[in-house]
Formats: structure tokens, sequence, C-alpha cells
């Protein structure tokens, strides 16, 4: 009987070994979005970028440095931990350093995120190495995926790498995220992605899109096929209300038929379908020479999962609706109430 198990074993890890092998000729940059869906899970199932499709844009973009200005809760980080995996499944003696906003809240993110990707895939279990698996690090086959606080109280790994994830950049400390630069010095890769929630404009990730040749998920009107980006205070309506979507609070929004809010056509006043087979990324500006892919993600990429009517009741829940703009719609804003004019400043004085 003990012959058998161990005959088992043998023909099983063969098997992975050819696998293994077969998925490093196999699969590049650009076929990450393949590799993701045939060797992960979630929640017991191959993962999927049903209700997620504009995702594959950004897990296929091979561009060397790749900028993500993004609203909250729509995937991005988990797609960012799958990607990380999948390079270093891929590519041999390949160091992905991948920094959150402090040394706390990458330990979860290993914890909550990381390892349950790699106990969900047969592939990544194989590679792990078991004397190098923490929560800081985990090495998979030849490979190393780091994971660090971007705080003042935390100094950057002291060993080369070949790719820098910096994500949610504008809670990070800038100066520590700048010190990882000379971690890229001696890779042949030298790629960075950063990804995050906007805050101020020409701030932060803000400032890195404004510097990349920045991609928009088009919609294509089904009715009159006018190309349009939707925009919440302009395309979105609400039955029997016309004033500024600011107006409906928490106060007045039972008032409102806020549930059947929909995006509005800007040409035929149409109400567009917003499914992928409607959309299209498209470069804003594909005469700049920037090194950098920048790609806008929005509640409205995600049509079946954020629908325009939760957008509105969302927007009554932020204490400042400044923060609704940032983390329910992905952009960037000035908070009016937290300004210094330069009145303010000289009456300082």
């Amino acid at each position: 009987m003990a012959t058998t198990t161990i005959t088992n074993s043998q023909i099983f890890k063969h098997h992975l070994d050819r696998l293994k092998s077969s998925t490093l000729n196999k699969f590049t940059l650009a076929s990450l979005p393949e590799w993701i869906t045939t060797n992960t899970s979630i929640n017991g199932e191959l993962y999927s970028f049903h209700d997620h499709e504009y995702q594959i844009e950004i897990s296929s973009d091979a561009s060397r440095e790749t900028i993500i200005r993004k609203c909250s809760q729509v995937g991005i980080s988990e797609l960012s931990a799958r990607i990380a995996l999948a390079l270093c499944a891929i590519t041999r003696g390949y160091t992905v350093a991948y920094t959150l906003p402090t040394a706390g809240f990458a330990s979860t993110f290993m914890k909550t995120r990381v390892d349950p990707i790699i106990q969900g895939s047969p592939y990544l279990s194989s590679m792990l190495e078991g004397e190098v698996d923490n929560t800081e690090v985990k090495k998979l086959g030849e490979s190393f995926l780091y994971l660090k606080g971007a705080q003042s109280s935390n100094a950057p790994i002291s060993v080369p790498c070949d790719h820098l994830v910096h994500d949610e950049v504008d809670f990070s400390d800038p100066e520590v995220l700048s010190q990882y630069q000379s971690r890229l010095t001696h890779s042949k890769y030298k790629r960075k992605t950063k990804l995050s929630t906007p805050t101020l404009p020409n701030r932060g990730i803000d400032y890195e899109f404004q510097r990349s040749r920045r991609k928009f998920n088009m919609v294509r009107c089904n009715h009159c096929s006018h190309y349009f980006i939707p925009d919440y205070f302009l395309h979105v309506r609400v039955p029997g209300f016309t004033g500024d979507l600011r107006e409906i609070k928490k106060t007045n929004l039972h008032k409102y038929n806020y549930v059947d809010a929909y995006v509005e056509c800007p040409k035929c006043g149409g109400k567009p379908s917003l499914q992928p087979q409607h959309r299209k990324w498209v470069v804003e500006n594909p005469g700049d020479n920037f090194i950098a892919s920048g790609i806008q993600v929005t509640p409205f990429d995600a049509p079946n999962i954020i629908t325009p009517g939760y957008l509105v009741e969302s927007s009554t829940q932020y204490k400042r609706y400044v923060d609704f703009i940032n983390f329910g719609l992905g952009l960037p804003t000035v908070d009016s109430d937290a300004t210094l004019t330069q009145s303010d400043v000289d009456a300082c004085v």
C-alpha cells in the first residue's frame, strides 16, 4: 500500500513538472488572462472575467509601466495579486515587490488575498517552497513575491526586483515608494505597476495617470452609435428628477426613484447598453510618447455589479461628498470645504 502511494505521488509530481515546463514555454505577458483563468480559482471555481471584462485589458497590458486610476471595490487589488503570482509562475527567477500603505495592511493582504489564491491553485501550491512561506515573502519555484508596507517606518527590501507593484499609492509614503526604484537597476524587465483610488488632482496616482497614455473604456450607444465616456454628473438620470445629483442626500433620498436611475446617451437621449460588446478602450492622447500605459477604471466598467441606482444611493452614504467622488467614482477632486483660499492665507498673515 505504501509503495502505491509513493508511486502515485511521483506520477503526480512528474505531471506537474511537465505542466510547469509547458507553461513557461507557452505563456507570455500578453497571455496572462488565459493563465489566470486556467490556473487560479475563486470560491471553488476557476477564475472568470465574467462581469469584470474590463480586467482583461489590465491583465493583458504588457507595457513596462502601468498606471491604474480606479474606483474602489471593483476587484483591482484581487486582480493585481493574481497578476503578480502569474508573473512569478511563468517567468523563471522573477521577483515582485508588492507594497501597500502599511506593514499591517500588507500582512493582512497576504493572508486574505494571496494565500487563498495559492491554496486554490494546484499549480501554484506545487511551486511553493515551504521554507520561504510567510506573511512577507513567498518563494514560488525560483521566483519570489514580497509584500511590504510603504510607510516611513518600513525600509524597502534589500534585494533586486524585476517588478514593483505599488497598491494604494495615494495612501502610501511617497519617499518610501521612491526608494524602491533602485531595486530595479539590475533587472532586464524593470516593470512597474501603480494603482490607487485618487485623492487630489495632479497628486499621487492622478499625477502618474496624467503622464501616461490614458485609456478610457468608452461606450458606443447601441441606438445612435455615438461614442462617449460615461460621466456620473453628466449622464446619470433619475426618473422625475431634473436637479443636480449632489442635491440628493440621505435625508431626501426616499423622495426619488433612484432605483431606476440610468445612463443617458448625450447625443440621442436613449438608454445605451453598458455591456462589453458595446465598449471599446480608447487612448485619449495617442500622440504622446509616455512610457506608461494609464487605465481609468470607473463603476460604469462593471455595470452588472454596480448600477446607476446603487451609485446614487451610495453617494448619500459618505460623510464627505468628495469621498464619493474619489472612492465611488474613481476620480480626483478638491474638497472646497477643506481647501485654503488666498483670502484664508491673507487672513492668517
